[in-house]
């Protein structure tokens, strides 16, 4: 009977994710305050992914290779999302240093080290994806990681470089969809939530720009329209469609007051769809696989819901 009861709150959970049910203050709070779920939003949780990757606040077995690279792929993860430039006691100083270069516009000197013979202490993979991305580019190097059958450190920090590489060349759409993989990886190898949360400029920015990317459709704006409104029209006909979305999508300019008759608004088509992860107490927001908000939240714990 309980699991029962817990599949028919599941259920009704998705449902209502689905059918974009977020009107009144709700549609506001989606891109505003952050919302307080009660303790069935565990039943989303995602993670953690059963890779088996080390949190990168205990270490862990990173299996395979020899110990020094072993201890390498640890003081990696470690430094990854850290704020850090440097992990201390690493016992790769120079090369983590080396490879952080790419966050500092220094991308085309790194390659250039990589091409050069860069020394090889964090493994064959690391060193598969900075050899696409040496000698063959961005567009390799996703490539490759696209194939990996592992999600371990060396992808995860790879998969960084790739969508900030993107982004920063103004690929957005490949940049973003990079970008959706490595939080939904990050978040479901452990990584502590301050680190996930450094991540949210960069969503901000591909949320910003979605509208130069992401499909949509032409609305013509009529008498009495409100954001609300053209809300509940396009849920009828299976799209769901948040109004803060809405407004951020057509460049933050909107509200109920200057919706003119006869003005044509850009309704996004790509699906909203929400990623609740509890152990980080997080929520992450896409539009199809493109990551448009993340955001802290609280879940409550078993038998003492969140109100």
């Amino acid at each position: 009977m309980r699991n029962l009861l817990l599949l028919v709150v599941l259920l009704a959970v998705v449902l209502s994710l689905y059918l974009g049910v977020f009107r009144g203050s709700s549609d506001a709070n989606l891109f505003a305050a952050e919302p307080q779920l009660p303790a069935a939003a565990k039943l989303l949780d995602l993670g953690p992914g059963g890779d088996p990757i080390p949190n990168p606040k205990t270490g862990g077995n990173l299996g395979g290779g020899s110990n020094q690279e072993s201890t390498a792929l640890r003081a990696l993860l470690q430094w990854h999302r850290s704020g850090s430039d440097l992990a201390p006691n690493s016992v790769a100083p120079l090369a983590l240093q080396e490879f952080a270069s790419i966050w500092k516009g220094q991308s085309s000197s790194y390659a250039a080290l990589l091409r050069a013979g860069l020394p090889k202490i964090f493994g064959e993979e690391f060193d598969r994806y900075g050899k696409a991305f040496a000698f063959e580019g961005l567009e390799a190097l996703s490539k490759e990681l696209a194939s990996a059958p592992y999600h371990g450190p060396a992808w995860l920090v790879w998969m960084d470089a790739l969508s900030f590489r993107l982004m920063r060349t103004r690929q957005a759409m490949e940049g973003s969809r990079a970008l959706g993989s490595l939080i939904h990886e990050m978040l479901a190898s452990g990584y502590p939530r301050d680190r996930v949360l450094g991540l949210a400029n960069r969503v901000g920015e591909v949320a910003n720009q979605a509208a130069d990317f992401l499909p949509w459709k032409p609305y013509g704006i009529l008498e009495g329209d409100s954001l609300d409104r053209i809300c509940r029209i396009q849920r009828k006909t299976g799209l769901s469609l948040n109004y803060g979305w809405i407004n951020i999508f057509n460049g933050r300019s909107l509200q109920n007051t200057n919706l003119r008759p006869g003005r044509e608004l850009k309704l996004p088509t790509d699906p909203l769809r929400l990623e609740a992860w509890r152990g980080a107490c997080l929520l992450v927001l896409y539009a199809g696989n493109v990551p448009i908000r993340i955001w802290q939240a609280s879940f409550g714990k078993d038998g003492n819901a969140t109100p």
